[in-house]
């Protein structure tokens, strides 16, 4: 009797093919593979896992488990794992760690799942993904999560926690915010107490201080200290004998005002995530440190603004009480100049009320303007006018074509001739010459005021016309005004589409200029 075994050679040869699959697959898979028994004994591994953990593939097989984990607790973790999956049937999934041959700890992702439900001594497989990078990015961002929740209302306080928590989650040796104060380097660090603060005197051997003077807009990355010449001069580089840093440029107001660096003991690539979360934490310094200028700012404003109220309340009070208790005592001339000194000091109280209202209209967006065809020969005479009627003593000349018209709003461009002839005269010794004249450009009228002053540091040239701004210290300043005038001549210049800025002049003092389009390029008037 013949028994046909066509169909069983059949299935036998698909097994064969399946398996064979499964071979293929268990040997070139990216993650790593074991076979392991009921018993937790290894009983073949794949090539990826042998290339994680460093061991051969002999090395392993016929060893126990527990020479994968670092520790006990580990060991029992997968452990539990393993008997839910025999209980359940079903794949599980965990988060431990595991160890290579050389002591190397990683963080993996293990997949246990039974090789046939229905015999289960045949035992499980596990898989195993290093996950030590993903685990990290996922701790540094909440690492960032949490020092944003964390930030209060102290500046210093909450710069200190960003230097504290880069540290942490950079895994840094230290973390510094450098910016330059005077002539100094001054250094916030993570170090504890004291020793967080110091400065450097010698700032141009420093790589910070070349971020900054070069307002440098990209992070630098050094991986060994020894193969960089300018990291190796670099005094704090030398005093911790670091031996890789990454710095990153903290922004403020459009200008480099410091430097976010991280170090470390041993050489280190700097790779992708570590640059992006290190400009993370140079945004949370920049919004600090500009928050500490904005406060240092507003206690400079106050500070000046109680000393020009003072000055001339001082003023009114003691002549309007000497002429109650001595009028006629007084000479007619005595009363006279007591009373023209007492209008003076309420015209300069009526000033600083008129600045700070137009500070108000300025921050709030209503500025208003009304443009007219204006001749501004004719609005820089009136300019040099009101500077003589003030007592000014130089020698003011305009030289502006008579018929140079413009379409702007008179009073307005006025203010600002005014604005900036005044700072010209403040800042000028008497009798030497101011100059008003224009240049026409393509497009534009470029309007200069020109003095023989003491000129404008280059590094505040920009920062004049910040609001309540002061080149010299509040109390001690020789002109007087609020540090208002300039922040609000750049905005009426502005208004009126043009632009203003300052240069030093040739020979010495400074020019102011701005430019008005030829055509009107205004923003619409508001009330």
């Amino acid at each position: 009797m013949a028994l046909d075994i066509t169909q069983i050679k059949e299935m036998q040869s698909e097994i064969q093919i399946r398996n064979s699959q499964l071979a293929s697959i268990f040997r070139s898979a990216p993650v790593g593979i074991y076979h392991a028994s009921p018993e937790r004994v290894i009983i073949k591994v794949n090539k990826k896992l042998c290339e994680m953990l460093g061991y051969s593939e002999e090395e392993l097989v016929g060893r126990s488990v527990s020479m994968l984990y670092p520790s006990e607790i580990e060991y029992e973790t997968v452990g539990v794992g393993k008997r839910d999956l025999y209980s359940t049937k079903e794949v599980q999934k965990l988060e431990t760690k595991c160890v290579g041959k050389k002591g190397n700890v990683m963080d993996v992702l293990l997949t246990l799942t039974l090789l046939d439900k229905d015999n289960s001594e045949l035992g499980y497989i596990v898989t195993a993904e290093d996950i030590t990078e993903t685990k990290r990015i996922r701790e540094q961002r909440e690492g960032l999560n949490r020092l944003y929740l964390e930030l209060g209302p102290d500046v210093i306080e909450n710069m200190e926690l960003i230097l504290k928590t880069a540290e942490e989650i950079m895994g840094c040796d230290l973390v510094t915010f450098q910016l330059l104060i005077g002539d100094r380097l001054t250094v916030f660090s993570s170090l504890p107490g004291e020793e967080g603060l110091m400065t450097i005197p010698s700032k141009e051997s420093t790589l910070c201080y070349e971020f900054i003077r070069r307002n440098a807009r990209e992070p630098m990355s050094i991986s060994d200290v020894p193969e960089s010449e300018i990291a190796s001069c670099d005094p704090i580089i030398q005093r911790f004998d670091f031996r890789s840093c990454l710095l990153f440029p903290v922004i403020v107001d459009g200008e480099v005002g410091g430097c976010l660096a991280a170090y470390r003991n041993n050489p280190h690539g700097w790779a992708r995530d570590e640059i992006e979360i290190m400009g993370m934490l140079a945004q949370a310094i920049s919004s600090e440190y500009a928050r500490l200028l904005r406060e240092e700012s507003l206690r400079n404003f106050i500070d000046l603004a109680s000393h020009e109220i003072r000055h001339p309340l001082t003023v009114i009070k003691g002549y309007t009480a000497s002429l109650q208790n001595l009028w006629q005592r007084l000479s007619e001339d005595d009363r006279e100049e007591m009373l023209k000194t007492i209008v003076k000091g309420v015209d300069r109280l009526t000033h600083l009320s008129e600045e700070l209202l137009e500070v108000s209209r300025i921050e709030s967006g209503k500025l208003p303007l009304k443009p007219q065809e204006s001749n501004l020969f004719d609005i820089g005479q009136t300019a040099v006018q009101e500077m003589k009627a003030r007592g000014f003593k130089h020698e003011f000349n305009v030289n502006i074509p008579p018929k140079t018209k413009v379409m702007v709003d008179p009073h307005r461009i006025l203010e600002v001739l005014i604005i900036l002839l005044e700072n010209a005269a403040y800042f000028s010794p008497e009798k030497t010459e101011i100059l008003v004249e224009t240049e026409s450009h393509p497009g534009e009228i470029r309007v200069s005021v020109l003095d023989r002053g003491v000129g404008i540091p280059d590094d505040k040239r920009n920062r004049v016309f910040e609001r309540f701004y002061q080149i010299e210290e509040p109390l001690h300043h020789s002109s007087p005004g609020l540090g208002l005038g300039l922040y609000v001549a750049r905005d009426i210049i502005e208004a009126h589409g043009g632009n203003i800025w300052n240069e030093p002049r040739g020979g010495g003092g400074t020019i102011f200029s701005f430019s008005l389009p030829h055509r009107s390029q205004h923003k619409e008037a508001q009330g």
